[in-house]
């Protein structure tokens, strides 16, 4: 005769299965592959084992001894009852837990907008978008766009099979690439050239945590349940539904720029602190927070692709051009800074006729020189 299967479930979590049980739930979870997948879903859940930690914890026999004391004699068949019902609630939890459906999440999808999206399809067409994506550490597939990237992830978790939801994946991308991804949310990630993002191919049941390496904009779905969370080598920042942009290009800080909605931010081991709209944080290791607020158009102009100036001086247009094509700008003359013009740019053109076009349009000499654009 077989013993109550989650009984044994129970003895094995408790280190307490005689002989006797363990040879019998070992064959039985030979004999029956659905019995072994519930086993083994016990084993990994999380939320499991820390509900078992507290049951674990009651003192039974404590609580047998105490409910007899405040029982009197003539009602010692109380006692007997509650002795049966601790244990047969330790038996239902189990019978619950274990058979309880896996949550289900239901993100709302970033509404990008439409300069956004003309901005992707743009660096598709350009051949500016490419990345590496990495499995596990080892695994390697060369992607060019999105959905490319989303095909290689779903094939990578096929044949992963269970070890899917342990997996985690990298996206790089090299010096003269860009590359735009979505997450297992539905989250757009914008990575800037010689950046990584690090995440779960599958995120889990408590929170969505990724880590950040270069430069990355981000356009999260909102979960209220699942928190999203950034890691940077300086500390954290945390979501609250918003667009933001993260940069650790510096090895020495962490700037986090919150376009819309409401982020966090916090050191290693320190408070939060709110960010609002149009505010720029820097975090230093070993620093207190530095907040500012910022000039939004160089953040907004890298994801959409085109810059529209009325009245800008050449030193805001430069800002942008230079986070746009990775250069530094000099500027031997200072009154050049000032000059204002208005026109449209595009990112996706060579550099040489944008600098030209501004040349001719500023009246100025404008040399390029390895990595630096100088202004006579």
């Amino acid at each position: 005769m077989h013993s109550d299967i989650n009984l044994l479930f129970a003895h094995a979590l408790q280190g307490r299965l005689t002989e006797t049980e363990r040879t019998e739930l070992n064959q039985r979870l030979a004999d029956n592959p659905a019995l072994r997948e519930k086993y083994q879903r016990l084993l990994d859940s999380r939320d499991l084992t820390d509900a078992y930690a507290v049951w674990q914890h009651i003192d039974v026999e404590a609580a047998k001894k105490e409910a007899r004391q405040m029982l009197r004699p003539q009602h010692r068949y109380r006692t007997y009852v509650l002795t049966g019902l601790l244990s047969a609630a330790a038996v239902l939890l189990f019978v619950f837990l274990l058979n309880r459906p896996k949550p289900t999440f239901h993100p709302q999808p970033p509404v990008l907008s439409s300069a956004m999206k003309e901005g992707m399809e743009k660096v598709e067409k350009s051949g500016q978008s490419g990345a590496t994506l990495i499995i596990n550490g080892s695994k390697t597939v060369a992607v060019a766009s999105g959905s490319a990237a989303q095909q290689a992830s779903s094939q990578a978790a096929q044949s992963l099979g269970d070890e899917a939801d342990e997996a985690t994946a990298t996206m790089v991308t090299e010096h003269s690439k860009e590359f735009w991804m979505t997450l297992d949310d539905g989250t757009r990630v914008h990575l800037n050239n010689n950046s990584s993002v690090t995440y779960p191919l599958h995120f889990g049941d408590k929170e969505r945590r990724v880590s950040v390496k270069g430069e990355a904009y981000f356009c999260v779905a909102h979960d209220s349940k699942r928190p999203f969370i950034v890691e940077t080598p300086q500390g954290e920042v945390r979501d609250y539904g918003t667009e933001f942009d993260v940069s650790t290009e510096q090895a020495e800080h962490t700037t986090v720029v919150l376009v819309q909605g409401k982020v966090s931010v916090s050191l290693k081991d320190g408070r939060e602190q709110m960010l609002r709209p149009g505010m720029k944080a820097v975090m230093a290791t070993g620093k207190a927070i530095e907040t500012t607020m910022t000039d939004l158009t160089p953040y907004l102009a890298w994801n959409t692709g085109q810059y529209t100036f009325d009245g800008s001086t050449l030193s805001e247009l430069m800002a942008v051009v230079c986070k746009w094509y990775d250069m530094d700008v000099v500027f031997k003359d200072d009154a050049a800074r000032n000059v204002r013009f208005s026109g449209n740019l595009d990112k996706y053109e060579n550099i040489q006729p944008t600098l030209q076009a501004i040349e001719t349009i500023t009246g100025r000499n404008i040399t390029l020189r390895n990595r630096q654009i100088i202004i006579k």
